[in-house]
């Protein structure tokens, strides 16, 4: 007999239609902003070289996007010791969050794909600010 497991879903990806990798690691914080003001701050793409201190740059190509920074948009990420990568936006829905898979490259060292994913939802509002969560998915 066969056994069926349930999709894995993060806020709007299917993480089993991105990556098989099995493990997944989840981080999360309170931020004391409203959930659009969180998913604002987490969508400027070029912005997470003011808070990602491994990050030098970011480019985003938006040509295949459906929206700037939107699903099929890749953003090249520079790390400060010069290594680069491309990722994937593998799934986009403001304010609930947003996917991403590395696509070229693997200069952080992941086993196998990596499929990161601010948690359904992206920010949960609390009692005095969101609860947001980022998930990675790794081979091991």
């Amino acid at each position: 007999m066969a056994t069926t497991t349930a999709p894995r879903i993060l806020g709007t990806v299917n993480v089993d239609d991105v990556t098989q990798a099995p493990l997944q690691v989840t981080r999360s914080l309170r931020v004391k902003a409203t959930r659009e003001k969180v998913f604002e701050f987490i969508a400027d793409h070029s912005g997470w070289t003011s808070w990602f201190p491994i990050l030098a740059d970011v480019e985003v190509d938006n040509s295949a996007a459906q929206t700037p920074g939107g699903s099929g948009a890749v953003r090249t990420c520079t790390l400060v010791n010069g290594a680069r990568f491309a990722e994937n936006i593998v799934g986009y829905e403001a304010p609930a969050g947003f996917g991403y898979a590395i696509e070229d490259g693997n200069p952080l060292g992941v086993s196998g794909p990596l499929c990161s994913s601010a948690k359904r939802p992206l920010a949960k509002p609390i009692l005095f600010g969101t609860n947001f969560s980022i998930t990675q998915t790794h081979n091991k």
